[in-house]
């Protein structure tokens, strides 16, 4: 488990105009060996809304699971879910940069690992 704290002022000379930032994150992390060959990984996390300015970007929470299963001594295959719980999630203010897309959609991931 860890929770960060970020407190912060940022200025602009242009504007004349300082913003204060406060960020506040949680994470828990766990893992779960069923055998000695599966196991099971967990990642559950919490970010706090984040204002600048005019910009806002909303809290949100986000869980990741992961299997991973050992074929063999040198093989391993791997099954992970990241952002389970949303379709997608903002991280940052589609305003900050407009030209991108800040939407981090729900993945699945599939991972065949051989060790030579």
């Amino acid at each position: 488990m860890s929770y960060s704290y970020l407190n912060n002022r940022l200025s602009s000379s242009a504007t004349n105009k300082t913003d204060k930032i406060h960020i506040h994150r949680l994470q828990f992390h766990a893992s779960y060996r069923f055998s000695e060959k599966l196991n099971l990984n967990s990642h559950f996390y919490w970010n706090s809304e984040v204002s600048l300015g005019n910009t806002r970007t909303p809290e949100y929470i986000r869980m990741d699971l992961g299997f991973r299963y050992q074929l063999s001594e040198t093989i391993k295959l791997s099954l992970t879910g990241q952002n389970l719980l949303d379709d997608t999630h903002r991280e940052i203010d589609d305003t900050v940069f407009p030209f991108s897309n800040t939407g981090i959609p729900r993945t699945v991931l599939l991972n065949f690992t051989i060790n030579l």
